[in-house]
């Protein structure tokens, strides 16, 4: 996935891959261990936010 918004100049310049690779994965890892006490839309918003920061604009 952010290999392919890296493709079509979607991320932001300078953006370590690898890096951003493996927050994106703890973050999922987080939210999918915080299932029980929060909201599948409070999910959306917390990774709708995430990769809106990593785009470019």
């Amino acid at each position: 996935m952010l290999d392919g918004a890296r493709e079509s100049d979607g991320l932001l310049d300078g953006l370590d891959l690898d890096v951003e690779t493996e927050r994106l994965a703890a973050l999922l890892d987080g939210l999918a261990l915080a299932g029980a006490r929060t909201s599948p839309e409070s999910m959306r918003a917390v990774l709708r936010r995430h990769l809106e920061s990593l785009r470019a604009p």
